[in-house]
């Protein structure tokens, strides 16, 4: 899962009188989660929220200091300080109520990438979410699924390479495999991923999401193959077949959407 835990806790005001006082301090292990649609619209950005702890460890007032710039993100932040467990400020051993600063950070490069990692992640989720029964507990493994699929794309983009195809052809289905075969020893498919989720899972909520980012995905090959065509004369030679793939995904993946 891709996480953030809360980077810094300031004390930002004192409401008590003389003592030896410590602020409130953070005492749970909650990570803070990355919303998907962020994610898949590559928003990033910090945000800072003051926390008003009373003495037994809640959170009791919540206020947004600094904006992301996002309102799904700064929305996420909020929601996540309004569940976070504290140690309540002390002065002189005795719990005290008083206000604290959470900055919290939403950067997709933390979203870690090790391949041998990831594809022992990939692996596990899959088949968690295959024997999960429950609806709401396979959901969150499927976003789970998801967020590895960006950690993907990310890579990818710093490491433009076939090689990494080793991999998602070990967690994809066979059916995605033969699919996009002529793509393996030539073009890195972080897609593939994307696809695979959709043809797995096809009555989960998450559908929308999954195939919007297929769709963007796709196309971003599209670009890559027609950029490495102008470069490259044994790219011009493949990279019709290529190109054909991809448009006959993107038509019934419309045709698909305009189906009532």
């Amino acid at each position: 899962m891709a996480h953030y835990r809360l980077l810094l806790v300031f004390l930002l005001f004192l409401g008590c009188g003389a003592g030896r006082f410590q602020g409130p301090r953070v005492i749970s292990e909650d990570e803070l989660e990355y919303p998907l649609n962020a994610q898949r619209n590559r928003m990033q950005g910090d945000v800072v929220v003051g926390v008003f702890v009373d003495k037994n460890g809640k959170p009791l007032e919540i206020n947004l200091i600094e904006s992301s710039g996002h309102e799904i993100l700064d929305q996420a932040a909020v929601e996540f300080a309004g569940g976070v467990e504290f140690q309540p400020a002390m002065i002189d051993s005795e719990p005290v109520a008083a206000w604290t600063r959470l900055v919290l950070r939403y950067k997709l490069s933390e979203i870690y990438f090790k391949e041998a990692r990831w594809l022992a992640q990939m692996t596990d989720l899959h088949k968690r979410a295959g024997a999960e029964t429950d609806s709401s507990a396979r959901y969150e493994i499927l976003k789970d699924l998801f967020t590895q699929g960006i950690g993907l794309v990310n890579y990818v983009e710093r490491n433009d390479h076939a090689d990494i195809n080793r991999s998602i052809l070990r967690v994809v289905t066979p059916v995605i495999r033969e699919r996009y075969d002529p793509f393996w020893g030539e073009l890195a498919a972080p897609f593939a991923i994307f696809d695979d989720m959709l043809q797995r899972y096809p009555e989960t909520s998450l559908s929308p999401i999954l195939k919007e980012e297929l769709i963007r995905q796709l196309v971003e090959a599209e670009y890559r193959i027609r950029i490495k065509a102008l470069k490259a004369r044994r790219w011009e030679r493949k990279s019709q077949t290529l190109l054909d793939l991809i448009k006959r995904r993107l038509n019934e993946l419309q045709q698909v959407s305009s189906n009532p």
